[in-house]
């Protein structure tokens, strides 16, 4: 009994002690919420919402709050960086902001490799987990030729869109009706295989290998030898749309006619024609 007596007193005060520091800490954080308190401007909560939520970074900002907020208060931001959000989202974001909606050439990934099972030659065979990521940790990759798609579907997996599927051939297929050009892929591929290019780009040497005609031609029957023919096929002058630097040919798009001279005189086929075909088809 005069033990319970003696806690009393002892109770009491630590109540005490207790109430008054959570009184300071209460006081604290409504000074320090009073003093570090942003108004935000409701506009750009509005332009926010509007936005595809993609958090992709194709419009060159972390994220989708940070896109909203420059494209409301800076004037040099477009209002049509958001591409997963369409044109639709661009009309919005410019009627909140007084910008004009300029239309955008659509984009869209394209892979640049052909060589599926059929073609390419394997290493070794890869018995971890069926992940690019993880196969190119393994000698980088399976695959003979160490630029190709390795054919594991990582890229797939990361679109958050459903654009891309895996074909028969162990490689990649777009359905541009879904593609956003998000570069949620190209930044998965650790190959780097996956480039995003304007809808108009419909000639392209779908290949990244930079070695020499003999080695490519050892691991790939479609990879670009550097031969030149594509380049001596070109009627486009002065200046040819198509050219081969570092063994490896690329077509100029701006300078491009869509004739088909260099798709149909290529030997191995690595220049492909999406004006007739889709890539990977």
């Amino acid at each position: 009994m005069t033990e319970s007596i003696h806690l009393v007193p002892l109770l009491t005060g630590s109540l005490i002690f207790l109430g008054i520091m959570a009184l300071v800490f209460g006081v604290g954080l409504a000074l320090a919420a009073r003093k570090f308190f942003v108004i935000t401007d409701p506009k750009v909560d509005e332009i926010t919402e509007a936005l595809a939520h993609a958090h992709c970074g194709a419009c060159g900002f972390a994220g989708c709050e940070q896109y909203a907020e420059a494209v409301m208060k800076d004037p040099g931001v477009p209002p049509n960086l958001c591409t997963p959000g369409g044109q639709q989202c661009t009309n919005l974001i410019a009627e909140l902001t007084g910008k004009t909606p300029q239309e955008r050439e659509p984009q869209y990934a394209r892979i640049m490799c052909q060589g599926g099972n059929d073609r390419a030659k394997r290493k070794f065979s890869y018995e971890g987990f069926k992940d690019c990521r993880a196969s190119v940790l393994a000698g980088g990759g399976d695959k003979a030729c160490p630029y190709g798609c390795l054919g594991y579907g990582t890229c797939v997996r990361a679109c958050p869109f459903g654009a891309l599927s895996m074909a028969e051939s162990g490689l990649p297929v777009l359905d541009e009706s879904k593609c956003t050009a998000c570069r949620k892929c190209v930044a998965a591929c650790p190959k780097k295989v996956i480039e995003i290019l304007p809808a108009s780009a419909r000639i392209l040497v779908a290949c990244h290998s930079t070695d020499k005609g003999g080695v490519t031609r050892a691991y790939c029957t479609v990879g670009c030898t550097g031969c030149l023919k594509c380049v001596k096929a070109c009627p486009v002058t002065p200046v040819k749309a198509a050219k081969v630097e570092n063994n490896l040919s690329r077509i100029d798009n701006a300078l491009c006619t869509a004739c088909g001279q260099c798709v149909a005189d290529c030997p191995t086929k690595s220049i492909v024609d999406l004006v007739t075909a889709p890539v990977n088809a």
